[in-house]
């Protein structure tokens, strides 16, 4: 597979992962009292649960076969071992970036205290993997040999 190729996979996952989060992480609001007794931070979207559990399969199904060629062009030795720490770090970012969005519209009654703590300590976690990400990416693709993939000979 051609570089483009596995750059399109990287973005794909890195696309996929808050989309799959999200289908998994589900509705946090409180589900003992209605609907209309609820306050939110931020209204969320009149989504059906079957758009949502369709675009969750899709990204999961996108994830895993995006991330497996991956995984085969650095086991093949035609893409850096570094990388994995790129996707890994990329796919942690997505998955804050989700639960800050299930955390934000969850229906509460009272204060949501949690994006209180989002904003403490989640935040400043999703900016650092954002900076390192971006860091150790240009660092790859900076190396010597053809852009971060591995030697011809190895």
């Amino acid at each position: 597979m051609a570089r483009p190729g596995l750059l399109a996979a990287g973005f794909a996952v890195a696309l996929a992962t808050p989309v799959t989060a999200f289908w998994l992480i589900g509705d946090r609001s409180a589900q003992d009292f209605a609907p209309d007794e609820l306050d939110y931070a931020f209204t969320p979207p009149d989504w059906s649960a079957a758009s949502i559990r369709t675009a969750g399969i899709v990204a999961l199904v996108v994830v895993l076969s995006a991330g497996s060629v991956l995984e085969r062009a650095v086991r093949d030795c035609r893409l850096d071992r570094g990388w994995r720490a790129v996707v890994a770090v990329t796919m942690a970012a997505g998955l804050l970036a989700a639960l800050t969005y299930r955390v934000a519209t969850a229906g509460v009654i009272g204060a949501n205290m949690g994006i209180g703590l989002l904003v403490l300590f989640v935040w400043p976690a999703f900016a650092v993997a954002i900076v390192w990400v971006a860091v150790r990416a240009v660092r790859l693709l900076r190396r010597p040999d053809a852009g971060g993939s591995a030697p011809a000979g190895s």
